[in-house]
C-alpha cells in the first residue's frame, strides 16, 4: 500500500467515530499522524532465546502527539493488521512490539 491507500482505510475504519476515545483518554483527531514508514522490532522466545525481527510497519498515531512518548498504533505494510508499540527509553530496540489487531479500532480501544 501506498501513504494515500493506507489513510483511505484508516478514515474507513474509523468511519463516524472521531469523537471516540479510549481508557487513556487519546483523541482520535488529535492524535493521527500523517502515516510514515519505520521500523519495529518484534520479539519472539525458541527455544529460550529472544528472537527480535525487523518490520517494517506504517506510523498511524501517537499517544502523545508532540511527544516522542507513549503507545503508537501501526499497520502492517499491506494493512491487514494493526498492532500497538510502545517506545522504552531504557532499551534498545527503542520501539517495544505489544501485538497485532484485526482492524485499527480494536488496537486504539486496547491501547
Amino acid at each position: 500500500m501506498n501513504t494515500k491507500q493506507i489513510q483511505d482505510l484508516l478514515l474507513l475504519q474509523i468511519d463516524n467515530t472521531w469523537k471516540r476515545t479510549n481508557a487513556h483518554g487519546v483523541n482520535l483527531e488529535k492524535s493521527l499522524v500523517p502515516p510514515q514508514r519505520i521500523t519495529i522490532f518484534e520479539q519472539t522466545v525458541s527455544n529460550g532465546k529472544v528472537i527480535e525481527k525487523p518490520v517494517d510497519v506504517w506510523l498511524l498515531l501517537k499517544e502523545e502527539p508532540s511527544h516522542d512518548i507513549g503507545y503508537r498504533i501501526v499497520a502492517k505494510p499491506d494493512g491487514n493488521m494493526f498492532g500497538l508499540v510502545h517506545e522504552d527509553l531504557n532499551a534498545e530496540p527503542k520501539w517495544f512490539f505489544c501485538g497485532w489487531y484485526k482492524d485499527f479500532m480494536t488496537a486504539f480501544k486496547e491501547m
